[in-house]
């Protein structure tokens, strides 16, 4: 498995409102990170929608060696 790369900006979660949080100067690298969550919050609810895509998309990942923990 990759591992996230360590130029992101650092990530809180909020335990109680489940907020996210970047700590971050980089304008660019938020706005990379705001990507992501807005792609991941679609796969959500597709996988929602559709687990059977949810678990084709897991296996493709894990033959193509690209899940990240």
């Amino acid at each position: 498995m990759r591992h996230a790369p360590v130029t992101w900006p650092l990530l809180f979660v909020d335990p109680e409102s489940g907020a996210l949080f970047v700590s971050s100067y980089d304008e660019e690298a938020v706005a990379t990170v705001a990507e992501a969550v807005a792609t991941v919050a679609r796969l959500v609810a597709l996988a929602k929608r559709e687990p059977a895509e949810l678990a084709a998309a897991v296996e493709r990942a894990e033959r193509d060696g690209a899940m990240i923990e």
